[in-house]
Formats: structure tokens, C-alpha cells, sequence
């Protein structure tokens, strides 16, 4: 499978979008673990001007206990939309949406999202706060960037 895969190139990413507002007020983050390196981006407003960012080592032994545990969280447990169903620009105005995606050599090979607004579950047929929990874990004090972000 895909997501259990350790080799080089391999990556896996969250990206999370706040509500849409005022392009001063508008925030998102990503995170993008590879089996050598995790990364944390904050952005400011629409045009994704960075506002922090960390970049750590990892190890491959490291990601194999990350990308199992995201397996047993089933992240890839969903059928990626295609075509206009797949479009999240101005989904969930007043919340938030999650992406989440398996990477091989720079390229998506899947992309699930989800969102905190009722009846826009999106293509993730799992729980987007285990999952994101997970993903902000690999970031030291991880747990505090949504409140620091203010999304």
C-alpha cells in the first residue's frame, strides 16, 4: 500500500484552511512528513504568505510508526472525488477543511479532505481530529498551533 511505503520521495501531508474572511485575517497551515524530514508552514491570507515554519530531521524508523499509526487511523479509508467534487475553493466558509495526501516523488497519489461543517463530509471516510492530532504530534508543541494561529 501506498501510504506504508518508506522509500525515498515518499511523504505524507495535512493541510488545514480556517474560515473565509478578510485575506488580512485568513490563516492555514500545512505539515509534510517524509521518512527524512517534517515540516511545519504557517500562512497568512490567500496568497500563502509564510508566517512560520519549522523544518526537523526524521528517520525512516520514525515515519514507518507514524505512516502505521495513520493507517490504522484509516487515512486512506475514502474514494477520491475527480472533477468539480473535488474542488474545495470556498467549501465550509465558516470552518474548516482538512486535506490530506500521500506524496511519491513530489507527486499526490491520493487526496482525501474533509470539514467541519455538517453536511460537507468531503471524500475522508475517517475522524479528521485523530488524524490531525496525529500530524500535529510530529511538531514539537504541535498541539498549540491552531490556538497560535488563531484558526
Amino acid at each position: 500500500q501506498g501510504l506504508l511505503n518508506t522509500n525515498d520521495g515518499r511523504a505524507v501531508s495535512m493541510r488545514v484552511r480556517g474560515p473565509i474572511v478578510a485575506d488580512e485575517d485568513f490563516r492555514s497551515y500545512q505539515i509534510i512528513i517524509s521518512p527524512t524530514e517534517r515540516k511545519f508552514t504557517a500562512y497568512r491570507g490567500y496568497l500563502d504568505v509564510i508566517t512560520d515554519q519549522q523544518v526537523l530531521p526524521n528517520n525512516t524508523a520514525a515515519y514507518d510508526q507514524f505512516v502505521h499509526a495513520l493507517n490504522k487511523a484509516n487515512m486512506v479509508a475514502g474514494t477520491p472525488f475527480t472533477g468539480d467534487k473535488n474542488d474545495i475553493l470556498g467549501v465550509c466558509p465558516m470552518g474548516k477543511v482538512y486535506e490530506y495526501r500521500t506524496i511519491d516523488g513530489g507527486d499526490d497519489q491520493t487526496m482525501l479532505w474533509t470539514s467541519t461543517c455538517s453536511g460537507l463530509l468531503g471524500s475522508l471516510k475517517a475522524s479528521s481530529t485523530q488524524l490531525s492530532q496525529l500530524f500535529l504530534n510530529q511538531i514539537p508543541d504541535g498541539s498549540n498551533i491552531e490556538a497560535n494561529l488563531k484558526i
